[in-house]
């Protein structure tokens, strides 16, 4: 985060609400997760990282199959998946054509 403090600094501070939500977000993941871990056998928690990886994996490569067969169209890259337009305005990175 503090590269893109400096190098992207109107961008951060124009979604600041989301970064500090997400902030907030961390510490509490953080100090509940740890917590929770340990209470959680090694191997289950190996098995449920591996199932959530695996899950995530195979809808990044849906999504990818699904862009390739229907295109790119006109359509920036976040509307098509249904991210709101205002929110894609909000930095330079999210504005660029697919």
């Amino acid at each position: 985060m503090p590269v893109y403090l400096v190098t992207e600094r109107r961008d951060v501070f124009a979604i600041w609400p989301l970064v500090a939500i997400a902030v907030g977000g961390v510490v509490i993941g953080t100090l509940f997760g740890r917590r929770a871990l340990e209470r959680i056998p090694e191997s289950r928690f190996r098995a449920v990282v591996a199932a959530v990886l695996a899950a995530l994996g195979s809808a990044m490569l849906v999504k990818g199959a699904l862009a390739l067969t229907w295109g790119t169209g006109s359509k920036r890259s976040g509307e098509r998946w249904g991210v709101s337009p205002k929110l894609l305005s909000s930095c330079e990175m999210c504005s660029l054509s697919a």
